[in-house]
């Protein structure tokens, strides 16, 4: 097994958070995207701010294609959530630098050697962790069809999806409306006190680094 960073998380921006004006579909992206933000910048040193894995090693961690790696790269880089640097010579790795966000979720490093969860399901997962809120970090409030508006998609997908990490453990299905994180040990201290982020109309300010 590929030993784990020393490092505890990962900082992945949020990508739906309403306060932040900035959701998903505006930006032309796919919610599995947010997956290969987390899985690329994992690779980032902080020190240094280098990232350069290749395509191949991405692909690996992520449990995915090389196809998709280079296309869900090209639609963050559209959405400017990353920047990409490219060598005119074929065997010189890609180097990425990334959007420093104002507001972020921490994910830690374990997240990405679960073996039982799909693409689609991990990155569900991420998508539903910026849902939560300071007053119940670990519990989710909405229908589907609610939640689905929210983080702009359909109700099949997010319906497929969460009914799956359900049967998984990964959600628990409290009512109809009310839906609690199991399993991972979820890292809730975010880059700003929740009580900002909530009380705060300005949106997230990017800058690359």
């Amino acid at each position: 097994m590929e030993q784990l960073p020393s490092r505890p998380f990962i900082k992945k921006p949020h990508f739906y958070k309403p306060l932040t004006k900035f959701k998903i579909n505006n930006s032309k992206i796919h919610y599995t995207d947010l997956l290969t933000y987390t899985a690329l910048r994992s690779y980032r040193n902080e020190g240094s701010r280098k990232c350069f894995p290749s395509l191949e090693t991405l692909a690996k961690r992520m449990n995915v294609c090389k196809t998709f790696v280079i296309e869900s790269i090209r639609r963050l880089e559209n959405a400017k959530f990353i920047s990409v640097w490219r060598s005119p010579e074929m065997k010189v790795v890609n180097h990425y630098y990334f959007m420093e966000p104002t507001y972020f979720d921490r994910i830690p490093y374990e997240f990405l050697y679960i073996k039982d969860l799909t693409l689609h399901e991990k990155s569900m997962l991420l998508a539903l962790r910026e849902m939560t809120d300071v007053m119940s970090p670990f519990d989710i409030y909405g229908t589907i069809k609610e939640l689905a508006f929210t983080l702009c998609m359909t109700y099949k997908t997010l319906h497929k999806q969460l009914t799956s990490l359900i049967a998984k453990g990964y959600i628990k299905q409290l009512g109809k409306a009310h839906y609690r994180f199991g399993k991972i040990q979820w890292l809730y201290m975010d880059g700003l006190p929740r009580e900002k982020v909530k009380s705060d109309p300005e949106p997230s300010v990017f800058v690359l680094t």
